[in-house]
């Protein structure tokens, strides 16, 4: 009787376990120890060349134990946190325990700040201490869970991308919200080529300025009610004057501020450009003021010339600026409301600059 032999079982081979670099998380277990100390050395100069270097002085300097104090102070510390950033995450790639790190961070933050006591233009304060320790630990965080959001498997990947369309768009809501103006209900005063400590003076001369029709003289307001209810409207601001000679810096042209010194609106002249800006909730809530600026605006404009300024519609999605010149040429420059919800950065780095190509045409509105 003839035996059925079975099929010997097929032996397998278990695999040996991979050693190259993973495609699930950052490379940086991979590189050289040398790299990542250098990387963490070479951030370390640059943080000391962005605080180190003497600057023009800005005005009144805040006391040091004062935390977000001072217009834009929370900008600034936002600013000082990403500076400071890098340097947490370089850190931990090199190896860092998390607690060394900070210490190390706060080490360099203060010793930075107790020397800028001595250098010209840096306003040293505990402010940018905590914001600087805060931007190493948030790098430091970042390097560590890495693995989640660098090639984050699928269920992990949806999730992010849902996150950072939520992220998306309330930052661009909440642009559009702290575009909006910010007017307090307080006592206002109107100001002619006003002189500020931390601006430049403007040697033209205002003979008229007006809201809508209504006169804001120079010094109390006494219907300050009403101006503000025009500024809230959005009011064409008309600024009758002579010009002055060409300040090397930002130079109020027409003011109007509140009883504790927060400036409302300025109309001001920056060499050959006009700047406009007026307060909005973005001053209020400690960024900066973004301005609306139109550059070459008084090119070829003489010292003692007449000048007729109006700015129509600055607090609505479309603003208007008409420039009228002693030979009465006019020139027209349409702002869009692109400056509203597509510039975010504009709370943190305030420029937005248009250009001037028509002078000489007459005015479309009037």
């Amino acid at each position: 009787m003839e035996v059925e032999r079975l099929p010997r079982p097929i032996k397998t081979i278990s695999p040996l376990p991979f050693k190259g670099p993973s495609l699930c998380r950052p490379q940086f277990g991979y590189l050289s120890i040398g790299v990542r100390r250098r990387f963490a050395i070479l951030w370390l100069f640059v943080i000391l060349g962005a605080t180190l270097i003497p600057l023009e002085p800005t005005g009144e300097t805040p006391r040091f134990l004062c935390v977000l104090c001072g217009d834009g102070a929370l900008a600034d510390g936002v600013l000082n946190g990403v500076l400071f950033l890098p340097l947490g995450a370089a850190l931990s790639i090199a190896g860092w325990r998390a607690l060394r790190a900070i210490a190390l961070g706060a080490l360099l933050s203060v010793s930075v700040e107790t020397a800028q006591f001595a250098i010209p233009g840096r306003d040293p304060s505990l402010s940018d201490v905590l914001f600087n320790t805060l931007g190493v630990a948030f790098g430091i965080a970042l390097a560590r869970s890495s693995f989640i959001w660098w090639r984050p498997r699928p269920r992990a990947a949806g999730a992010l991308s849902i996150m950072a369309a939520l992220g998306a768009a309330s930052l661009i809501t909440l642009t559009g919200v702290l575009l909006g103006p910010a007017f307090p209900e307080d006592l206002y005063y109107g100001g002619w080529t006003p002189r500020f400590g931390h601006l430049e003076w403007y040697g033209g001369r205002v003979l008229q300025a007006s809201l809508d029709g209504l006169e804001i003289p120079s010094g109390i307001l006494a219907n300050s009610l009403r101006v503000r209810q025009k500024l809230l409207s959005g009011a064409a601001v008309h600024v009758l004057a002579f010009a002055g000679p060409r300040p090397p810096g930002l130079a109020p042209l027409f003011t109007i501020q509140d009883g504790h010194q927060r400036e409302i609106l300025l109309l001001g002249v920056d060499g050959d450009d006009i700047v406009l800006r007026y307060r909005r909730r973005a001053v209020a809530w400690g960024l900066i003021e973004p301005e609306i600026r139109a550059r070459g605006a008084l090119h070829g404009v003489a010292w003692r010339d007449s000048l007729s300024i109006v700015v129509r519609g600055a607090d609505h999605d479309v603003a208007f600026l008409v420039l009228e010149r002693h030979d009465g040429t006019t020139g027209v420059q349409q702002l869009t409301g692109g400056e509203r919800l597509g510039t975010s950065w504009a709370a943190q780095v305030p420029v937005h600059v248009i250009g001037y190509p028509n002078v000489g045409r007459r005015p479309v509105i009037c």
